[in-house]
């Protein structure tokens, strides 16, 4: 079990969400919000639809035998472009209801990690982007992941 095989099975089930849109494995970062922005999206003229996974901490605690316990806490932040005659809020909550089950369906990653708690979606709010609005999620993952000493 390692951190990264754990973020690409994160990514992995994220992926399977239905309308999910990209979903990148690490914060990305690009000299022009255009480019950044474009990231975010499924087609070059597309809606934004994305998210960004990254470990932001783990924490351990060593146990009296050779093992070791590990919490992995992943940040998720999704990014949804705001159309409020389509009722996108709607859209984009049920998205995220949707990303939190499909988590808590596989709640051991495949087998990468012991288990993780639920997802917890920490902030919903709106964040305008050179005039323009969308809708952003910030939302914590813990993984708790278990080595042995060498």
């Amino acid at each position: 079990m390692s951190e990264a095989a754990i973020r690409a099975k994160i990514v992995e089930v994220l992926e399977g969400v239905a309308d999910i849109g990209p979903v990148n494995n690490r914060f990305r970062f690009r000299r022009t919000l255009s480019k950044l922005l474009n990231l975010f999206r499924s087609t070059p003229r597309g809606p934004v639809c994305g998210h960004q996974v990254r470990r932001e901490a783990t924490s351990a605690q060593a146990k009296n035998d050779p093992v070791v316990d590990r919490f992995h806490h992943f940040r998720i932040i999704s990014l949804y472009e705001l159309d409020d005659e389509a009722a996108s809020e709607i859209a984009f909550q049920l998205l995220i209801e949707n990303m939190v089950a499909a988590l808590l369906a596989n709640h051991t990653l495949d087998g990468t990690c012991v288990s993780t708690e639920p997802l917890q979606v920490e902030e919903i709010d709106e964040v305008e982007f050179k005039d323009k609005p969308y809708h952003r999620a910030s939302c914590l993952l813990v993984a708790h992941d278990r080595m042995e000493y060498p």
